[in-house]
């Protein structure tokens, strides 16, 4: 999909939808990070609290300023008040918000710490003693005031905390259970982020004034996690389930990213979900020509974008599968374009990438939402 993108959105929730109530479709993940989804989840499970507070503190990278995000948010809630199965909800990415701050990073500790203390109160007692004192420089901006001893104890928390949350001994089935499998699995993220932050804040990262300060290992880092939580997710819906899985072009298509100066090419999500379940995943990519208030794409018939906005349809969706019965749309599949993923030109096949393409005539910028206070 295309980011702050209001008619791919709107898209998207359509297809939500008719997949939860005509397909049986049970969960959804999204490109946002893992330990705000639980959030998310809990509120459309019936939880407390009211939905614009859920959606500052439950979607990351911006995406809490999205209309369209509120709009999925309150259907799920409202779907779920009369469902024999309640849909369930999963952030994807990174936790903490991800970029070069991580500024929401001490909240995925906080929220496994929490449970802990209600369940093990005494592990819960001695961990929460342990980070404390390191709580407050868990993130991009202020992870190199640690000192070497802080960062090997930050660490060594964060490893106890996952393995005393694994011991933790809860039914088997129920909403017990999934706090539980989430608890864990929130800090097994903890492990990710505290990685990405460590790869990041190296060489003069984030807060050193050094623009490219960011490591490639922890950009790697991102979608293998995006991948192994989403596997995480499937198999938590267990027998039925299915999963809707959400996330920008470049990290859902089965195709390698290309970057300059990255060195070798970066195994991508969708490469990883396609290699891991095959067919039965579906892959829907979307490919406008004219993007309004989101910058713009030089019209070179060498992006297939340009190539599918130029065949003069309008909206209109192209299914890669069968395209083929054509032999020059079947020529056009099968040879080597390129795709704007942000501000680099991609090369693709699309026949490999995708199984639907869904083509707007232009897509405009959605109307953001009242800017959220700082965390």
């Amino acid at each position: 999909m295309i980011h702050m993108a209001h008619e791919p959105l709107h898209f998207r929730n359509q297809v939500i939808k008719y997949a939860v109530t005509r397909l049986g479709f049970t969960a959804v993940a999204i490109e946002s990070g893992f330990t705000e989804g639980n959030i998310i989840d809990r509120y459309i499970q019936g939880g407390p609290g009211d939905i614009d507070t859920v959606l500052r503190v439950g979607f990351t990278s911006g995406f809490n300023r999205l209309p369209e995000e509120r709009e999925l948010v309150a259907w799920m809630r409202e779907y779920n008040t009369g469902a024999t199965r309640k849909v369930r909800f999963y952030g994807l990415d990174v936790p903490g918000d991800v970029g070069p701050l991580y500024s929401g990073a001490p909240l995925t500790l906080t929220q496994t710490l929490e449970y802990l203390e209600r369940v093990a109160p005494t592990e819960g007692a001695v961990l929460r003693r342990r980070l404390e004192p390191l709580l407050a420089r868990f993130s991009g901006a202020r992870y190199r005031e640690l000192s070497d001893t802080e960062r090997r104890e930050l660490r060594s928390a964060v490893d106890q905390l996952t393995a005393d949350l694994r011991r933790t001994s809860v039914p088997r089935t129920g909403l017990a259970a999934d706090e539980q499998a989430r608890a864990v699995r929130t800090a097994w993220n903890a492990q990710q982020l505290l990685t990405s932050i460590a790869l990041r804040t190296a060489d003069g990262g984030e807060g050193s004034g050094n623009p490219r300060g960011r490591t490639w290992a922890a950009i790697r880092l991102r979608d293998s996690v995006m991948f192994e939580n989403a596997r995480w997710a499937l198999d938590r819906e267990g027998r039925g389930g299915k999963l809707i899985v959400f996330a920008h072009n470049g990290h859902s298509m089965n195709v390698p990213m290309v970057f300059p100066a990255m060195g070798p090419p970066m195994v991508m999500m969708g490469q990883r979900l396609r290699a891991h379940y095959g067919k039965d995943v579906f892959v829907v990519g979307t490919a406008t020509g004219t993007y309004e208030g989101l910058g713009t794409v030089a019209h070179d018939m060498s992006l297939f974008e340009v190539a599918l906005a130029n065949v003069g349809l309008g909206n209109y969706a192209i299914d890669l599968r069968t395209g083929d019965s054509t032999p020059a749309v079947a020529a056009m599949l099968r040879s080597t374009w390129l795709t704007r993923i942000h501000a680099f030109m991609q090369p693709f096949v699309p026949r490999d990438v995708a199984d639907v393409f869904v083509v707007f005539d232009k897509v405009t910028r959605s109307r953001l939402l009242d800017a959220p206070p700082a965390r």
